[in-house]
């Protein structure tokens, strides 16, 4: 392997120093700039900056370049720092043509709002081939996070009036594929292009559990605060600040460890809990299921189809529901908007039976509709939070 610039930046856990790294959306928005930049000036820089949504700005080292005049390509190796993934240290190229007409939109392509950027995925990038993820079936698996990245960063260097086509291809893509979820997920022919902050954390699971312990205790003792929100990552924690009215500091993204941080809360005496989060984790709260990486358990369906069930939901709606490729999938056939209402009071009750001295409330949502449904008593326990 070549050597590539890593990132200089550490977090310590249990006494170990470990480095941050950058996702694939970052590795492939710096190449996507980095070739766009070359095409127009005539010339590679040695470096790629970008900016992140986690705030940090990147400075990427261009491993391999190759420029004419209508076209230029440029590569890019992933570097995830100390935390383990498949795809660290593979190059990602994306190439760059001028092209005078973007006016045909192919389905297999995406477009800035401008219609000046085509982006779309070459060798290496899976295809999406069933509905409920973040990318419709037909389109590179490209996610919305590093789209908006390669649109926001390309802007900057494309001359006023130019049109550009962006490929993004991954030599080593396929094979890493095997080693992911994607080919359960429908996803074919590759990896996908991910990263909603840009920047990859390394975290052990033992460490993570510590830190978010450190940080429970201090809520409770320091702010004096009696209720805690608890959420699985960045998507929950975007949903709160764009729609409820609730201090960002009262919130906690737990990851998966749902049971873990509901007894760390009964330990500390907190009195109410709120739990809000994508329907994909909600439901397996629902289940009665506390640590919900899909590598420990994968119900989630059934448990869905249960809901809708217990809903009135028909036979041939049920039978939808349980084929579904995703949750995401599965909401768009619900008919009785009921479905989420059992939900949202299952996750009460199975939480309830594992931490009895506290109070919880719950709200999940989805991707493509928004909120969902939310338990009888959340209004009144977030009017609690906000006048605390």
């Amino acid at each position: 392997m070549e050597n590539f610039v890593h990132m200089d930046k550490f977090t310590y856990q249990d006494g170990k120093k470990l480095r941050y790294g950058y996702t694939t959306g970052s590795t492939a928005t710096a190449a996507a700039k980095g070739a766009v930049e070359a095409l127009f000036a005539g010339e590679f820089k040695e470096s790629v900056k970008i900016d992140t949504p986690f705030g940090w700005e990147l400075d990427l080292q261009i491993t391999e370049a190759e420029l004419d005049r209508d076209r230029a390509v440029c590569a890019v190796r992933k570097d995830a720092g100390d935390d383990p993934d498949v795809t660290h240290g593979i190059l990602i190229f994306v190439s760059a043509e001028k092209v005078d007409d973007l006016s045909i939109e192919r389905e297999d392509c995406f477009y800035n709002e401008n219609r000046t950027i085509e982006l779309t995925g070459g060798e290496g990038v899976g295809k999406v081939t069933k509905k409920g993820l973040q990318v419709p079936p037909g389109k590179p698996a490209i996610n919305q996070g590093p789209r908006s990245m390669i649109f926001k960063e390309v802007q900057k260097v494309l001359p006023e009036g130019e049109k550009v086509r962006l490929e993004v291809f991954i030599p080593q893509g396929q094979e890493k594929a095997l080693m992911t979820f994607n080919p359960k997920l429908g996803i074919v022919g590759g990896i996908s292009v991910l990263g909603s902050s840009g920047i990859v954390k390394p975290m052990s699971e033992e460490a993570y559990k510590n830190s978010l312990t450190v940080e429970l205790g201090f809520h409770k003792e320091e702010r004096k605060k009696n209720t805690v929100v608890f959420t699985f990552g960045n998507y929950g924690k975007r949903f709160i600040k764009e729609n409820l009215n609730i201090p960002i500091e009262d919130v906690f993204v737990i990851s998966n460890f749902v049971g873990f941080m509901i007894e760390q809360a009964a330990h500390r005496k907190f009195e109410r809990v709120i739990l809000l989060g994508h329907i994909g984790k909600m439901v397996k709260l629902a289940g009665g299921i506390f640590h919900t990486h899909s590598k420990v358990s994968d119900a989630k369906l059934e448990i869905f189809t249960t809901c809708a069930l217990l809903a009135g939901e028909d036979y041939e709606t049920l039978l939808k529901i349980a084929d579904s490729n995703t949750t995401d999938e599965a909401v768009e056939y619900v008919t009785n908007e009921k479905t989420y209402e059992i939900m949202c009071e299952r996750i009460v009750e199975k939480c309830s039976h594992k931490a009895k001295n506290i109070e919880f409330a719950s709200l999940l949502f989805s991707f493509e509709k928004g909120e969902l449904g939310r338990s009888y008593n959340f209004d009144r326990v977030i009017e609690e939070l906000e006048t605390v």
